[in-house]
């Protein structure tokens, strides 16, 4: 009876630990989210539309550019898209492999780590490749590599902005910025972290979007996503 008691209160221990954990992370992302809008605002004259936290935020975040034609009208289809054109174009635009990107993930699941252990390493580049492209392809979180394939597949240059370390700053990562003209101007996409680790993308929009309904809804960027 004893030992039911006590494994009970350190479920409960437990329960109590993982919900702190992520009411701190969520706590964060929303002060990332108010100091990532008042910078963006000052510096670039833009303010943070936010999109669906469903593991898509950098598709959705990528769709709501108006300036660019034929978009696809959901994640999913982007997905696609973004697939086969790196079935045909595997470099980057200054003519690096992607392969060369890939490593192993921080979450490592049984198939990453038999990839791992092979011993020849262009057909583990291959496989890590097929892997990556099944990942895009389904549900995994979106990162540098799909923000440069999206450039080239648009033609358009992205950049992404988050915070600096100590939240004083705005900072901002280039993709695909080229010296040749561009009919498509600059895409700003949003990056927000919690313990230095990207958690969600966010789209932007100009300033004189906002209606003055809209100024009243300010408190709602502290919502979580």
């Amino acid at each position: 009876m004893w030992n039911l008691y006590y494994s009970n209160i350190s479920c409960f221990q437990k329960h109590l630990k993982k919900e702190k954990k992520k009411m701190d992370k969520l706590l964060q992302i929303r002060i990332e989210k108010e100091n990532l809008d008042i910078l963006a605002k000052s510096k670039l004259k833009i303010r943070i539309d936010d999109v669906p936290g469903d593991g898509n935020c950098l598709y959705h975040a990528f769709l709501r550019n108006k300036n660019i034609h034929n978009l696809p009208d959901n994640p999913q289809e982007l997905r696609r898209q973004l697939v086969t054109f790196l079935e045909s174009n595997p470099q980057t635009p200054d003519g690096t492999s992607y392969k060369d990107f890939l490593c192993l993930p921080r979450d490592p699941d049984l198939e990453d780590m038999a990839i791992e252990r092979v011993e020849n390493l262009e057909i583990q580049k291959e496989l890590r490749w097929q892997r990556f492209l099944k990942k895009v392809q389904g549900e995994e979180w979106g990162g540098s590599i799909e923000i440069l394939a999206l450039t080239q597949l648009y033609n358009v240059p992205i950049t992404v902005l988050s915070c600096e370390m100590d939240g004083s700053g705005l900072r901002e990562t280039k993709f695909n910025h080229t010296q040749e003209p561009c009919s498509n101007p600059v895409i700003y996409l949003g990056h927000l972290k919690a313990n230095g680790r990207g958690l969600h993308f966010v789209a932007f929009k100009p300033l004189e979007e906002m209606t003055f309904e809209q100024y009243s809804e300010f408190p709602s960027l502290l919502s979580p996503f």
